[in-house]
Parts: structure tokens; sequence; C-alpha cells
């Protein structure tokens, strides 16, 4: 299938509206799927469908005051109908008072589905590259 660069503006589009600082939660829901939507993640696991990504989002907001993500790198191959995103994601956390509780890169890829002439996020995966000489995650890896 040929790449369509309209779709990769689009998904790139739609990536960056997931790691703005400022992001809307409400404006993120709409791009996963109400019916095909699997995320395998670090906690839980597994997360299946829209309303289970809204609770566990849901449940994270609760416990951590502040997240950023930012783009380190992103590649992104789209059809007309299906696209893919790869990323490496800086990730920071904080507490109430400011203070980072968590800062590393993350792996990301997110495929894409479009149906209705709209583009929804299927599935979601995210990582950490583990060094097996010392058993530890590096959170430093960037590609």
């Amino acid at each position: 299938m040929p790449r369509d660069k309209e779709s990769e503006s689009e998904i790139e589009r739609i990536e960056r509206t997931f790691n703005d600082p400022n992001f809307n939660l409400e404006e993120c829901y709409q791009y996963i799927d109400p019916d095909d939507f699997v995320a395998f993640r670090f906690m839980p696991p597994t997360v299946v469908g829209r309303e289970e990504w809204k609770r566990i989002i849901g449940e994270m907001a609760e416990n951590v005051a502040r997240v950023d993500g930012e783009i380190i790198k992103m590649e992104i191959s789209a059809g007309s109908d299906h696209g893919f995103a790869n990323s490496i994601l800086k990730v920071t956390t904080y507490d109430e008072d400011g203070n980072a509780t968590f800062s590393g890169n993350l792996r990301t890829t997110v495929c894409y589905r479009k149906k209705d002439d709209k583009w929804f996020q299927v599935a979601q995966h995210a990582s950490v590259p583990i060094n097996f000489a010392t058993g530890q995650p590096d959170f430093d890896s960037e590609w």
C-alpha cells in the first residue's frame, strides 16, 4: 500500500494532541476506537476498550498532579486507512508541589485505523528497554 502524506500529517497532529503539556482528556478520548482498542501498558498491563482507557487515565490523573510528555523522535507511516506512529517520549511526572517524581524516555507504538473518515487509535504499546548486562531499565534510550 502506498504511503499517504495527508494521513501521516493527521496522525502526527493526533499524536501531538496526546503529548501536548496542556492536553484535553475529552479531546483525546474521541481518538480512541470505541470498539476495537487495546493498550499494552505497565500498570495494568492490558487495557481493552475506550471506557477502560478512560478509567485508567482518570485514575492516573487522581494520583499524579501533572504529566509532561515531550516527543524526542517520531516516525509515522500511513496509507489511506491504516497507520503507525513510533516514538520516543520523554515523560516527566510531578507531585502537587511541582517536584518531579519520575523522568525518563519511553518507547511507544500507536496503531491507527480510519473508519467513517476519522482516525482512531486501535492499539497502543509502551515499553522501556532493559540493559541486559545490568538488568535495569534504560530510561535514557533514544531509538
